[in-house]
C-alpha cells in the first residue's frame, strides 16, 4: 500500500485547508502544498490573483534594497514551484509493506447497521470496542500503539451530527466519526 499519497491527499484535501482556510472568508482554500508556500511568503489575499511571489518581492526589496524585486520573485517562483513538488514527492514515496507498516485490528470488529438500510452505521461499540493491532516503524524501531476504537456514521441534514469532540472524515453525505477509547 502506498500509504505516502493517502498522506499527501489528506494534507492538500483536509489538513492544508482546515489550518490556513477553507475559503469560508472570501478568500481562495489552500488546498495544495503550492498554494500554502505562497500564502506563507505573502498572505493569503495572493492567492486571490496568483500574485504571491510579485508581493513578496515587493516587500523583501523594500526592506533590503541591494536585493531587487525581481531577483527576489524569481527565487520566490523557483521556491514555490520545486518546495511544492519536493514536499509532495517525500509523502507520495512513503511506502508501507508487512515489515514498516501493519494496520489491523487484532479480532474481527463488529460492523452494525442501526437503520436497516443495508449500510454500515458504525463499528464497535462502547462495551466492546475494536482493538488496534497497529505496528509501524519509527526511527527504526517497532511501534504498536495500545489503543481501542468505535466508529459511528451520521447522515447530513438529518438533525443528527457528531460530537463537537469527535474527528470527521468526509463520506459522499455522511461523516465517520472515530473515538479513541484508551
Amino acid at each position: 500500500m502506498k500509504y505516502g499519497a493517502l498522506v499527501d491527499f489528506a494534507f492538500e484535501k483536509w489538513l492544508l485547508p482546515g489550518l490556513f482556510g477553507d475559503g469560508s472568508d472570501g478568500l481562495p482554500a489552500e488546498t495544495s502544498w503550492k498554494d500554502a508556500l505562497g500564502a506563507l511568503l505573502a498572505g493569503k489575499a495572493c492567492l486571490v490573483d496568483e500574485s504571491c511571489c510579485e508581493m513578496f518581492g515587493a516587500q523583501v526589496s523594500s526592506l533590503t534594497p541591494q536585493l531587487t524585486k525581481e531577483t527576489v520573485r524569481a527565487a520566490c517562483d523557483e521556491l514555490i514551484l520545486h518546495g511544492a513538488q519536493y514536499l509532495r514527492e517525500k509523502l507520495t514515496t512513503l511506502d508501507a509493506t508487512s515489515s514498516n507498516l501493519n494496520l489491523a485490528t487484532k479480532s474481527p470488529c463488529a460492523v452494525f447497521d442501526d437503520t436497516g438500510d443495508g449500510k454500515a452505521d458504525g463499528f464497535g461499540t462502547a462495551a466492546v470496542p475494536c482493538v488496534w493491532a497497529a505496528t509501524w516503524l519509527v526511527g527504526g524501531e517497532a511501534f504498536s500503539p495500545a489503543a481501542t476504537f468505535v466508529g459511528e456514521r451520521f447522515q447530513q441534514g438529518l438533525g443528527s451530527s457528531p460530537p463537537a469532540s469527535v474527528v470527521r472524515l468526509p463520506g459522499d453525505n455522511y461523516t465517520w466519526a472515530t473515538h479513541e477509547c484508551s
